[in-house]
């Protein structure tokens, strides 16, 4: 026996609002999680070094600045620029041995919270030994202005005690010729005198 469905009935069926069935969320992993990834955790690791290093490199960039400027005595400059220079040589040390670190680390194509990671801290320590070879080239430079310097206050120096010399040559001469000239006074004096006496005496 069919039961007969009036229209009413499938029209209300028809009307009845359709419920949005999403999707469930895509769980993590407890595996793939960054706390478990042991690659991950030692890139963190490595992250931490080369923050530290660059918060140490900021100090050196700030100090050649103020050399750059003017103010850092000269009699200190030398000292100083060479103390910067090893300690820029130690940051960039350091982040080579940062890039060669993260190279060693294998990471395989599921590992997509690590691979990005990597490549971000691959791509800041580039930029920051860029930084440390530019800061090299600036303190090269500032070694050669202050090599000329020193090389013309010594030039400047021999020059005035050259000048000094001369003048104390000149006075040593002035002393010989004032001496013979008074030695050359004093024996015409006698002869003059001693020629009166022979007219006197003839």
């Amino acid at each position: 026996m069919f039961w007969k469905v009036s229209e009413s009935q499938s029209l209300k069926g028809q009307n009845r609002p359709v419920r949005n069935r999403k999707k469930p969320a895509k769980l993590l992993d407890s595996d793939d999680s960054p706390e478990n990834d042991q690659s991950y955790q030692k890139i963190v690791k490595i992250e931490k070094r080369t923050l530290d290093t660059a918060q140490k490199f900021i100090e050196i960039s700030n100090q050649v600045q103020d050399i750059e400027n003017g103010h850092l005595p000269k009699i200190h400059i030398d000292e100083a620029l060479k103390d910067l220079e090893k300690r820029s040589k130690t940051c960039s040390e350091a982040w080579m041995k940062v890039l060669t670190d993260l190279d060693s680390i294998q990471l395989d194509e599921s590992q997509t919270l690590a691979r990005p990671k990597r490549k971000s801290i691959v791509d800041s320590t580039n930029a920051n030994m860029d930084g440390a070879d530019e800061i090299l080239r600036r303190i090269k430079n500032l070694k050669d202005d202050t090599s000329k310097f020193a090389a013309e206050s010594i030039s400047k120096h021999d020059k005035e005690d050259k000048k000094g010399d001369f003048f104390i040559s000149q006075a040593h001469t002035l002393n010989w010729f004032n001496f013979n000239a008074f030695r050359n006074m004093k024996l015409s004096f006698w002869h003059t005198v001693f020629s009166f006496q022979l007219v006197f005496k003839f």
